[in-house]
């Protein structure tokens, strides 16, 4: 194998949003489904690999001409990229109390053989959009999330808050082993926040259809107590396409 170079200064990413300024990467990592095949006594005669896969991660920054009140971007998930065929599996935007502005995290996977999603002859994907609304803030954290937002008169406050969008994607291999055709189903809404204070439900407002699925107050002798909250929504694909 050659050896390896040293780069500075080469990020790049296969999305662009509108909205969002792009930041860096997190990275892309490969993998590979592992076949084998055993012998009499049960162990190991023959094997090989297929289905070569890469993974990856971008974070964007909302983009200065997202101003103050406005409502905030959030990308469909299951959509393809104009090049290279990835798909966007999740996405991910947080915010912190010590965060000038919201990032956005995007994860997409791409298949290596057979047939690239969006390629001639490959596949579309159903998409999936956000249900909630969120308004852009000037520095830290929104109090309405859009699912669950503070109450009026609350005293407890937002520490920090994720609200993430994906779906489910399945993958069907042709005589090769490789990727031939896929498409997504079930869409979820995730809203994870942690709270400064000894919250209760008075605390919180909460959009029908939202279902918390995670709590918790922990006490300090050293600071204020805090708490966090977990809360999900699934959404339905907003036009199908067709999967090739």
């Amino acid at each position: 194998m050659a050896h390896g170079t040293i780069e500075f200064f080469t990020s790049s990413s296969p999305f662009s949003f509108s909205g969002w300024t792009y930041q860096q990467p997190g990275g892309t990592r490969g993998n590979k489904d592992y076949a084998n095949e055993l012998g009499a006594d049960g162990d190991e005669i023959a094997n090989g690999t297929n289905n070569p896969k890469t993974e990856g991660s971008w974070t964007f920054l909302l983009a200065d001409s997202v101003e103050v009140g406005e409502d905030l971007p959030i990308p469909n998930v299951g959509q393809i990229s104009s090049s290279g065929g990835w798909h966007l599996d999740s996405i991910q935007i947080g915010w912190d109390r010590a965060q000038l502005r919201p990032k956005l995290t995007a994860n997409a996977h791409k298949h290596d053989a057979g047939t690239a999603h969006g390629a001639t002859g490959g596949h579309d994907c159903r998409e999936y959009a956000a249900s909630v609304t969120i308004k852009a803030v000037a520095f830290g954290v929104p109090a309405d999330l859009g699912g669950v937002k503070l109450a009026d008169g609350a005293v407890v406050d937002w520490r920090d808050a994720t609200y993430t969008l994906e779906c489910s994607h399945v993958d069907e291999l042709g005589r090769s082993g490789n990727e031939l055709a896929g498409d997504n189903y079930d869409g979820v809404e995730t809203i994870s926040a942690n709270l400064t204070g000894n919250w209760t439900d008075d605390d919180l407002t909460v959009t029908s259809g939202w279902t918390r699925t995670g709590d918790g107050v922990t006490p300090s002798n050293t600071g204020a107590t805090t708490g966090n909250v977990n809360y999900i929504h699934h959404v339905a694909h907003y036009v199908a396409q067709s999967n090739g």
